[in-house]
């Protein structure tokens, strides 16, 4: 109720820019709430105003945050579509941040692609492992750490694209760092 009160107000002064940064706060909420088509709706008409503004970072994110909103609701062809849009907008200002969205959300699209498609299964891992090693690129280069379970998934989609060398690697490169960072010789896991 108060961001749209707020909304009112940017909306009487003409303020284009408070318009689509209330429109993108409501998408994000709607998102949470899980009203994917009202949180595309808000996105949209934050692109509106932003695309009067010729601001390209935020119409960047407003175009990921409805590629996000399809990816939620498994409209895998038009989530890859407005991460398009994203990322070539991210491009015009190097927006590094921005594309590291972009690669990680890219990544679980086609990850799940893999799981829930009858399509190449080739394909689907190369663009998974093609994304999350763009992603990990930028995140080393930006400091930014990978979580656990960005990892994890990862070495799901190494197991499926059978190059479980490569999986078992990084398992093991994990448990080490683990290992280490509690000071411990082995874990028990039937604890």
């Amino acid at each position: 109720d108060t961001l749209h009160l707020i909304n009112e107000i940017f909306f009487k002064e003409d303020d284009l820019y408070g318009l689509g940064r209330v429109n993108m706060i409501l998408g994000y909420h709607l998102t949470l709430k899980y009203k994917i088509t009202d949180a595309i709706k808000k996105h949209e008409q934050a692109i509106q105003f932003y695309s009067k503004l010729k601001n390209k970072r935020h119409l960047a994110r407003a175009y990921l945050e409805i590629g996000r909103c399809y990816y939620i609701e498994h409209k895998s062809d038009r989530a890859i579509n407005y991460c398009a849009k994203a990322e070539s907008l991210f491009k015009d200002f190097n927006d590094e941040i921005g594309s590291l969205d972009y690669n990680l959300l890219m990544f679980l699209i086609y990850k799940d692609l893999l799981s829930n498609t009858k399509q190449d299964k080739e394909l689907m891992i190369e663009n998974a492992l093609f994304y999350f090693d763009r992603s990990s690129k930028l995140r080393h280069k930006l400091k930014f750490s990978v979580s656990l379970t960005e990892k994890y998934t990862y070495i799901q989609v190494l197991i499926k694209a059978k190059e479980q060398v490569k999986a078992k690697e990084l398992l093991l490169y994990e448990y080490e760092k683990i290992k280490s960072k509690f000071n411990v010789n082995s874990f028990n896991f039937h604890k």
